[in-house]
């Protein structure tokens, strides 16, 4: 849509101003206004779960930091004041660390997680670990509003939609790779609470 641009442009204005350590970003394709987005056909129950079920989105562009604070991504100022405010007050102790490689077509992935607070004895946290690819360029436009240009494009999860029950210090994933560009691609690990929807950590490799 025609005010998903501006949106798009201020987060690429963001990623140019803020450290990439300091966050990680995915965007999510729904199915309108158009039922033919390739972005959205390529996992449509996992883009299902998290626009409809998730967070209920029920207009586009949409933004939720943290998985709970709800922003105009039309406005680059709100942005960047809300995302300042969630990263001054981030003081949780718990870590993320993700090794990956790809053997053939086989992605092997070890997700470690270091609990200094003891928060993963809250039975309502699920571990998440998606997939999303950078610099594809559809000539001429997918869409209406011109844009041929896409990052952070949302490819899937390795989990489960619904997040997995996290349960040891150490999970492991083995992933059949598709057609995606391996080189241009990252995993995104992050942990939420099922109940309130906030993210409590993540991490990018």
């Amino acid at each position: 849509c025609i005010p998903c641009v501006e949106s798009a442009e201020n987060l690429e204005t963001f990623i140019e101003s803020y450290s990439q350590a300091t966050f990680a970003l995915i965007e999510y394709y729904a199915n309108w206004p158009s039922t033919k987005d390739p972005f959205y056909l390529e996992a449509p129950k996992d883009v299902d779960e998290r626009v409809q079920n998730v967070y209920n989105i029920i207009s586009l562009p949409s933004l939720r930091l943290n998985g709970t604070t709800s922003v105009d991504a039309a406005k680059l100022s709100q942005i960047e004041n809300a995302y300042q405010d969630l990263y001054a007050n981030q003081s949780t102790q718990l870590g993320i660390s993700i090794n990956k490689q790809k053997v053939d077509t086989t992605l092997q992935l070890t997700i470690e997680l270091y609990d200094g607070d003891n928060l993963l004895s809250n039975q309502d946290l699920r571990l998440f670990v998606a997939v999303t690819e950078d610099e594809i360029t559809i000539d001429p436009a997918p869409g209406t509003n011109g844009l041929t240009h896409f990052n952070f494009v949302f490819r899937g999860f390795i989990s489960d939609k619904e997040g997995d029950v996290i349960s040891d210090s150490t999970m492991q994933y083995n992933f059949n790779w598709p057609a995606w560009n391996y080189s241009n691609s990252k995993i995104i690990a992050f942990i939420q609470d099922l109940n309130t929807n906030k993210v409590i950590q993540a991490s990018i490799n």
